[in-house]
């Protein structure tokens, strides 16, 4: 993930260790314009958009940014005070989400994100190399273990290939599999799921606590 920082200030230590800790890239420009210029090679997840520095660029910025990516493509955050007219125009233009400035303007931004992203990701499917995200877990119906691995999963759903295909036979539509363990490579995380459609393969929804999941499905996206 890029973010393109516009602000004439440097970021402050937090928020540069917010976003290492969520592997996104820093690109800082001082000149609004030239970062119109170069959107489009820049290709950025998130605009970051100080106000106090540039207050009457935003509008062009945001405007400039939209030609190029949708809100589903790239996130316009504004930090910074906007009256009702200014928010009108934020929201007819695609804005994402305006932070006010203040102490708690990192938590701000990290709420933002992880509210937009999340939603965005609901979208978003992951084809797993073979063997590359594994499976396993045991069966209701008999307490048999079943290995296989991931065919492809969002932040919602995972599809799952059993290691031989009889050891679905007696498994329902709406069965509940606590513990399952899922690993990728030397991470290995417990999740529960749902089934919610049998065939060749079987396709489960994760459900219940999803924090860990929703980590490693993120990274994937990176």
């Amino acid at each position: 993930m890029k973010l393109l920082y516009l602000g004439k200030s440097p970021y402050n230590n937090k928020f540069k260790s917010l976003t290492k800790s969520l592997n996104i890239e820093i690109i800082a420009y001082k000149n609004p314009l030239k970062a119109i210029d170069n959107l489009t090679e820049i290709e950025p997840t998130i605009l970051y958009f100080i106000k106090d520095d540039f207050p009457r660029h935003w509008k062009i910025v945001l405007s400039s940014l939209r030609e190029k990516f949708s809100e589903q493509l790239t996130l316009f955050i504004l930090c910074g005070e906007l009256d009702d007219t200014e928010r009108k125009a934020f929201s007819y233009l695609k804005g994402s989400a305006i932070i006010e400035t203040g102490d708690d303007s990192i938590n701000s931004f990290k709420k933002s994100i992880s509210q937009i992203s999340n939603k965005e990701l609901k979208n978003q499917i992951y084809y797993p190399e073979k063997s590359q995200i594994l499976l396993g877990f045991v069966k209701p119906t008999d307490f048999s273990f079943i290995n296989g691995e991931i065919s492809e999963l969002n932040s919602d759903n995972i599809e799952f290939i059993p290691d031989n295909l009889e050891d679905l036979t007696d498994l329902k539509i709406g069965s509940k599999i606590n513990s399952t363990s899922l690993s990728m490579g030397d991470v290995v995380i417990t999740i529960d799921i749902e089934v919610k459609n049998i065939s060749n393969t079987l396709l489960c929804s994760v459900i219940g606590d999803k924090k860990e999941y929703l980590k490693l499905v993120n990274n994937l996206f990176v």
